[in-house]
């Protein structure tokens, strides 16, 4: 990818370097914008989001952008409100966002966001104004091995499911990006937090199916992180839980795997997940959390057995049968899960 402008570290002292028109290769994302720093920010960002080839450049003014490019050559022009036109849309790019600066009303036809929100929001508004997953795409491919899909399931109630899937996250971020997904029907999750989320995980399967290439921009919008794990919002109903099928939520983990850098995914599973066992054979390891009383152990034997007779056998070789000791305190909240009797077990588990 070549550089068209300054780095943003020195673009507020020197202004940036104008491309050459000669050196026109594909189609263009060009950011025009007086304030060189601020362009330069946002042209570094979705560098790091990007294609490779991804094509973008800064210029300083509209009148240097037009100089310099042809518009058959822009696919995208973002420019800020200062120097826009109105008489400008559809003639400098195929596709033009105006950054708003005054939060005034440009029209209906003018595509245009603040120029203050946060770059995440700006960059999702690009990706769903370049679908052409050969001119820009979302990290659409890894940089590294496939993460390692961690299943935590088991048949009992109230067994520290989520914790333990939280604790182990918090553990394996020190040594890679972790993403969590809850798949539980009343997720505790928002609360163990403090925050809420935005969206719900039904979001990400709906771009799966029909925006693929959007999908790791709407995943970085509706993540909230803690402890080193990105977490994602659960589904937003028993209802909304229990309409997915299997097979979509294996081909979101595919997407997840060839879309994302992440190098673990962590899967909170429960009872209402249609094809639960289909989601637990995609698994790379699965512990299974157990207990010693008497209806406990009765149910994890016709758990065990039903694997055996049903053809997952597969599962249960590849599970790691966990009881739990009991603890006198655990952490109340996401972010201090790695510390403390929990995190020092599974720390030995692992081992």
């Amino acid at each position: 990818m070549q550089a068209d402008g300054t780095a943003a570290a020195g673009a507020a002292k020197e202004p940036a370097r104008e491309p050459e028109k000669d050196e026109a290769k594909g189609r263009i994302i060009a950011v025009c914008d007086p304030e060189v720093g601020y362009a330069c920010r946002l042209m570094e960002y979705l560098r790091g989001r990007c294609a490779p080839a991804a094509d973008i450049r800064v210029y300083s003014s509209l009148d240097k952008f037009r100089e310099l490019t042809s518009p058959e050559d822009v696919a995208l022009l973002i420019v800020a409100e200062s120097e826009f036109r109105a008489e400008d849309v559809g003639k400098a790019a195929e596709e033009v966002l105006v950054l708003n600066e005054s939060d005034s009303y440009l029209g209906e036809e003018i595509r245009n966001i603040s120029k203050y929100q946060s770059m995440e929001i700006i960059v999702s508004t690009v990706f769903g104004l370049c679908p052409d997953e050969a001119r820009l795409k979302a990290a659409a491919v890894r940089h590294g091995k496939p993460p390692v899909r961690i299943g935590v399931y088991s048949p009992l109630g109230r067994c520290l499911n989520t914790t333990f899937s939280i604790t182990l996250g918090e553990i394996l971020a020190r040594s890679g990006e972790v993403l969590y997904l809850g798949f539980e029907p009343f997720s505790p999750v928002s609360a163990f937090l403090g925050r809420p989320f935005e969206g719900s995980i039904t979001e990400l399967l709906y771009f799966n199916d029909c925006a693929r290439h959007k999908l790791p921009a709407r995943l970085r919008e509706i993540r909230i992180s803690a402890g080193g794990v990105d977490l994602l919002p659960p589904a937003g109903s028993l209802s909304d839980l229990q309409d997915i099928r299997a097979e979509q939520w294996c081909s979101l983990l595919d997407s997840i795997t060839k879309m994302t850098d992440y190098e673990y995914v962590i899967l909170d599973l429960s009872d209402c997940v249609r094809g639960l066992m289909k989601i637990l054979r995609e698994c790379d390891e699965v512990y299974t959390i157990t207990r010693t009383d008497r209806m406990s152990k009765a149910k994890l034997e016709e758990y065990e057995r039903q694997l055996g007779e049903c053809g997952y056998e597969d599962i249960r070789l590849k599970t790691r049968w966990t009881q739990l000791p009991v603890f006198d305190a655990l952490p109340a909240s996401a972010g201090q899960m790695s510390c403390g009797p929990l995190a020092d077990y599974i720390r030995r588990m692992r081992t």
